[in-house]
């Protein structure tokens, strides 16, 4: 059976950016009591780094993409610009600066895009 038929939407946008961002704040708070927090979330940015991390043709930055239905879609929403930060936090915790220097890269187009805008 197809995997995609029982996940039609892999995003860090509405709809599971609360679920994914508390993987990691949960490890935090509990001190990791429990490292199967912290290990799915390092396995959600992992897998998003090599399927939805996308750079801009204009301007180099770093964006996340959605992936629906078997397609990568070019979106962008106000929820997902929690994730560098998120990032940046559990790159640090688990001692990893790829993660941390891809959430500085987001932090970095989150912040252009909204200065675009004005």
């Amino acid at each position: 059976m197809n995997p995609h038929h029982f996940f039609s939407r892999q995003t860090w946008g509405g709809g599971t950016d609360s679920f994914l961002e508390y993987l990691i704040k949960y490890s935090r708070l509990t001190n990791n009591a429990d490292p199967v927090w912290a290990k799915h979330w390092k396995t959600a940015v992992d897998s998003s780094i090599k399927y939805l991390a996308t750079t801009s043709s204009v301007g180099g930055h770093l964006y996340l993409a959605d992936y629906t239905r078997g397609r990568k879609r070019y979106i962008g929403e106000h929820l997902g610009c929690f994730v560098g930060g998120n990032w940046i936090m559990g790159g640090r915790m688990l001692n990893n600066d790829t993660i941390v220097e891809y959430g500085l890269k987001l932090v970095d187009a989150c912040i252009n895009t909204y200065q675009s805008e004005m």
